[in-house]
């Protein structure tokens, strides 16, 4: 709805998951091979939007695929992840509350994280949390910091019974929320803390989408800089 004027056409970056896709007779493209075909048939402006919620290696290595096709189209552009603003991340965590949370109990956000230069987007997530004063809510990674031992450390301390999990991601299928919902819940519920419900996930909140579609508009209009360009502007200074 927010591009009209615009043909649509869906990659996967996860190799694993497009190689089950694939195994079960459907056919998903990596960027790469999308963006050789959208040349083949002639399109001259690309605009990409990722659906990674923070800035880890799968959007390293999608700048580098599409660093590689900038000489192949008059404009190629590449929006950011969902958390890369400090604005994002308030944005973010008031419609995940406003969407998810429930009353009278504890509400985890659970982040899924097999990087661990990551962990400053998940603290900076527990950050904004605190400084809108959003209460009962705490944050979780699958394989990072904060540990769901840390978390059930501080679901103790605050004296929560009861809790609520809500992974923050946008899930190619429940086998993915599984993975990353059930090392928290096992621990939540042998320290004696009852794990009430969990969610689906993030993406079923409009709010978010939302902030997805301002990044793809902004990427529509500027270009982002390469690192070489960056370090020439920052000398220039």
């Amino acid at each position: 709805k927010a591009f009209p004027a615009y043909s649509f056409h869906e990659a996967w970056t996860s190799r694993t998951i497009i190689r089950q896709v694939n195994a079960n007779g459907d056919y998903i493209q990596t960027p790469t091979q999308l963006l050789n075909e959208l040349d083949k048939q002639g399109f001259t402006h690309i605009l990409i939007q990722p659906t990674f919620v923070t800035d880890g290696i799968e959007m390293q290595n999608l700048r580098h695929e599409t660093q590689t096709f900038k000489e192949r189209f008059k404009h190629i552009r590449l929006g950011e992840p969902l958390l890369t603003s400090a604005k994002d991340y308030e944005l973010a965590m008031l419609a995940t509350a406003a969407a998810y949370g429930k009353e009278k109990i504890g509400n985890i956000i659970i982040f899924h994280n097999t990087e661990s230069e990551l962990n400053p987007a998940f603290t900076m997530a527990d950050y904004t949390l605190r400084k809108m004063e959003i209460s009962n809510w705490y944050v979780c990674t699958s394989n990072g910091v904060p540990t769901s031992t840390d978390l059930v450390r501080e679901l103790k301390s605050n004296k929560e019974k009861k809790v609520g999990i809500i992974p923050f991601i946008f899930p190619e299928g429940n086998i993915q929320v599984d993975n990353i919902t059930e090392q928290a819940k096992s621990e939540i519920q042998k320290s004696g803390i009852k794990v009430n419900n969990i969610s689906d996930n993030i993406a079923e909140a409009d709010e978010i989408i939302d902030i997805f579609v301002n990044h793809a508009k902004h990427a529509s209009q500027y270009r982002t800089l390469t690192p070489t360009e960056q370090k020439y502007i920052e000398a220039a200074q």
